[in-house]
């Protein structure tokens, strides 16, 4: 008697496929990849997950960079600096403060990634308030891979590695 064996069909999708987000004023979708081979690519940057123009991305890599260096927080007054530091030409890139604001920031703000909360400033002796890389609740135990709390799971885990400094 032959024995037959089934074998699912997998398919194979470029790795431009991967994924996309774009925010449409409040809720997000996710556009163009298969659910079932999803794994993140992290020879691309972070905000290539985020941001569709480049101009986006750039202004977004600059904001995480200069976070970093600021150990994850930064005044609202250093946060308008840095906009006008883009709009007016820093490092030969120009990003406008309305673009900075409107779609960059406001981008990391609906994904829960930056928020604007009263924190204390050393330096002033005040409260005031400031824009704060947040940490991502990561569950110890990974969730089931063709679902969309899967790929929730990756980003968070890798923003955690990338943005949180203790």
């Amino acid at each position: 008697m032959t024995e037959i064996v089934l074998m699912p069909r997998v398919k194979k999708y470029p790795s431009t496929q991967l994924i996309n987000f774009h925010i449409l004023r409040g809720p997000f979708r996710l556009v163009g990849f298969p659910l079932a081979d999803f794994e993140i690519d992290k020879s691309e940057p972070f905000t290539a997950f985020l941001f569709f123009r480049k101009e986006a991305r750039h202004a977004a890599d600059l904001l995480m960079q200069e976070l970093r260096s600021k150990k994850g927080k930064m005044t609202a007054r250093e946060m308008g600096a840095f906009a006008r530091s883009l709009a007016s030409g820093r490092d030969g890139f120009r990003f406008s403060r309305r673009n900075f604001y409107n779609k960059v920031l406001r981008t990391f703000h609906d994904f829960c990634f930056i928020v604007k909360m009263p924190t204390y400033d050393e330096e002033t002796k005040k409260t005031v308030m400031a824009y704060k890389a947040i940490p991502q609740y990561v569950p110890a135990k990974n969730p089931p891979i063709p679902s969309f709390l899967y790929i929730a799971y990756q980003i968070s885990r890798w923003w955690d590695e990338l943005m949180i400094i203790e």
